[in-house]
């Protein structure tokens, strides 16, 4: 008896090789995988405003990106004695102004170089919808909880995505001809928007991505939407709010990308990986402090092997 529907057999041309850059950029959803990436040691930036879900926002930052276009004080505003971006997640929020502009401009470039060395930019869209200030139209990432009067709720059409991401990919590859976009759909249920309004949404991020991917040289698809929504089709998937995939469903979708997209040597090298992340995570039944000592430093000359026998991993503790 079969109880789920299985997913399409993914077969990439193009695949991630581990001794090259990625960048991530998108939905909370594009941390989930950034996070595991991280993990194991890539070489990645994820996220360098923070997470932002719209495709206008996302195209925003990355022109900024692509120009290394650092931010002033005039790009600021302050509000509940905190200095805030438009552009950016509350988590670049300081009580220091300066502070902020310096956090936030050393993501940028450091962003910008990693763009232009990068083998894929993997780009997670999450909503459709998105907000622009009344008193001077500009589109923003993140509302801060400032009252709503403040805001227009709009949609993006199909026609605006293509036409935002037609010239943005184009300035991406004239910064870097080699790298290859990886775009997917975030499976996050915005139900702040309603549940008829969160699919309509999915579904013109939806037919935008595969227009692109048929225009754009270079250009692909990984179904995460799909297998969550139909593969995994099941509320114990999901987080207690019900909108969010638990850790199972992102270990479960990381496991099909890596299966499909990773070359060969990339696998071979994650087998070792793998075995030390499991050693570092495997739990002492113990309170003995000169055990759990040993354990740690046994877990960091695994991880120093690892930097020695693979120079190019980005090795962290």
């Amino acid at each position: 008896m079969q109880y789920t529907i299985k997913g399409p057999v993914l077969n990439f041309s193009e695949k991630i090789d581990i001794k090259k850059p990625l960048m991530l950029i998108g939905s909370c959803f594009a941390e989930n995988i950034g996070n595991l990436l991280h993990e194991r040691f890539f070489d990645i930036v994820v996220n360098p405003f923070g997470i932002v879900y719209n495709p206008l926002s996302i195209a925003q930052q990355l022109n900024r990106i692509i120009n290394c276009q650092y931010f002033t004080k005039d790009d600021l505003f302050e509000y509940n004695n905190t200095f805030k971006s438009w552009q950016h997640h509350s988590a670049f929020d300081e009580t220091d102004g300066n502070i902020m502009l310096n956090k936030i401009n050393t993501e940028i470039e450091k962003a910008h170089q990693q763009l232009t060395k990068a083998q894929w930019l993997i780009i997670t869209f999450g909503s459709a919808f998105y907000y622009r200030l009344k008193f001077n139209g500009e589109i923003v990432s993140n509302c801060h909880k400032k009252p709503a009067y403040l805001f227009d709720k709009e949609i993006s059409s199909v026609e605006q995505i293509i036409n935002e991401y037609k010239l943005l990919l184009y300035s991406v590859h004239a910064k870097n001809s080699s790298v290859k976009i990886l775009f997917n759909i975030s499976p996050v249920r915005y139900l702040r928007d309603g549940l008829v309004e969160n699919n309509r949404s999915k579904s013109i991020l939806n037919i935008a991505v595969h227009e692109l991917t048929h225009l754009i040289n270079n250009c692909f698809y990984f179904p995460s939407f799909e297998i969550l929504i139909d593969e995994l089709r099941d509320y114990r998937f999901y987080a207690e709010d019900m909108l969010h995939p638990n850790q199972t469903a992102v270990n479960y979708i990381y496991e099909k990308l890596a299966e499909s997209m990773f070359n060969d040597e990339t696998k071979t090298i994650l087998k070792e990986i793998e075995q030390a992340i499991n050693f570092k995570n495997h739990r002492l039944l113990t309170n003995n402090q000169s055990v759990k000592n040993q354990h740690q430093l046994i877990v960091r000359e695994k991880i120093q092997n690892l930097g020695t026998q693979f120079p190019f991993l980005k090795i962290h503790d």
